[in-house]
């Protein structure tokens, strides 16, 4: 199952209580830094297409000074995905079968570009999480600490929330509190558990 949504909708605190709920949870952010570390052939074709410039000095990604590189070029962005997308999808589908095969019934990757990537389609089911705009921006500040109009650009590189909604299989709303989110989230839970059940799988 997949679990996503634009920057700054709380996608990781859905995934936190899926954990507490007892699902895994695969963090494709992480294996996006895995997927460019220096001893992998990734970063070397990043290097060729955007230049040194996006090395730290000790050999490893400057994700910053890449992030601005691709946030106002649409092209050097899908530069960047045909790069790097392929060895994240086989990072992700290793992960998964190794967890399938321990006997967990369904297990939830968090994938912030899910549409963006046209990934939806390796999923059994997708959980789209949402936002108000200005929470998100706010987040997105806070978390990156990066002025709200830097924010506001990054959103605007990602699918508009409103496309995405008919596309997924549950909708979270996370605009309240932190009890009224865990508990939405605890009823996608209950739905998918009785569904597929212990013997089921489900990605």
């Amino acid at each position: 199952m997949a679990v996503t949504g634009n920057a700054g909708t709380g996608k990781s605190l859905v995934c936190r209580r899926f954990e507490v709920l007892g699902v895994p949870v695969i963090e494709l952010d992480v294996l996006a830094r895995q997927a460019v570390a220096p001893s992998g052939t990734v970063l070397g074709k990043i290097v060729e297409h955007f230049g040194k410039g996006v090395l730290h000095p000790d050999g490893t990604l400057d994700r910053k000074a890449l992030r601005e590189r691709v946030v106002r070029d649409d092209d050097a962005r899908r530069t960047l995905e045909r790069i790097v997308h392929p060895e994240i999808r086989r990072l992700m589908q290793d992960r998964i079968s190794k967890l399938r095969g321990s006997g967990v019934p369904f297990v939830v990757v968090e994938i912030p570009l899910l549409f963006e990537s046209k990934m939806e389609d390796a999923f059994d089911a997708v959980v789209l999480v949402m936002a108000e705009e200005r929470l998100q921006k706010k987040r997105v500040s806070e978390r990156d600490r990066i002025p709200e109009k830097e924010a506001g650009l990054l959103l605007k590189t990602q699918i508009p929330d409103d496309k995405k909604v008919d596309r997924s299989d549950f909708v979270i709303i996370n605009t309240s509190t932190a009890q009224k989110l865990d508990a939405m989230v605890d009823r996608v839970f209950f739905t998918l558990n009785k569904k597929y059940g212990k013997t089921a799988e489900i990605a």
